[in-house]
């Protein structure tokens, strides 16, 4: 048996990180597989097609458990005043919501905020005092960070984009990441 110096031995944080950049690594070329390995088309996929076969295991990736309901909770209502706002996915901490998630069918025309989506979202994690917005049919993920407005954009027909800005993506949206941001 061989044993591993303190320098060798790997921190159950890397492996996480690990493991999630492997899982999304795969995520994203089942997704540049689809138009040429299966009889459907990235076009033929839902908005609830794209959220279980790519976002979904997305966020799972990143730590996020949509099994436990103080974590992860889908297809809230927010009503005011003058509307009711449907929400796709919000992510909470135990301090409240951390980000308020809006799914898009994975193909579609122009970029992904490129419909009124976009200010919807914004406007709901607002409401709520969420970090962050983000609006993702997974071949592209667009976050926008509340307090700043700092825009970050993740794309699968960008070569390696998930693989190149991992970091960054991880710094924003893993839970590991969330929970420090709150500590």
């Amino acid at each position: 048996m061989t044993v591993l110096s303190n320098s060798e031995k790997v921190k159950p944080e890397q492996d996480a990180k690990a493991v999630a950049k492997a899982r999304i690594a795969e995520l994203v070329q089942k997704c540049r597989d689809i138009n040429s390995k299966t009889g459907r088309k990235r076009k033929d996929f839902s908005e609830e097609d794209t959220a279980t076969k790519f976002i979904r295991p997305f966020l799972e990736a990143l730590g996020w458990d949509f099994g436990d309901i103080d974590e992860v909770m889908e297809q809230i209502t927010l009503r005011d005043k003058k509307r009711r706002q449907r929400l796709d996915c919000v992510l909470y901490l135990p301090n409240g919501p951390f980000a308020v998630i809006q799914y898009k069918q994975l193909v579609g025309s122009g970029s992904v905020d490129s419909d009124y989506n976009f200010e919807y979202v914004i406007q709901a994690a607002g409401k709520l005092g969420a970090k962050y917005a983000v609006l993702s049919r997974f071949s592209e993920v667009k976050i926008i960070t509340l307090d700043t407005l700092e825009e970050h954009r993740f794309e699968v027909a960008a070569s390696s984009d998930y693989q190149e800005k991992f970091e960054d993506l991880w710094d924003l949206l893993s839970k590991e990441s969330a929970v420090k941001s709150v500590a």
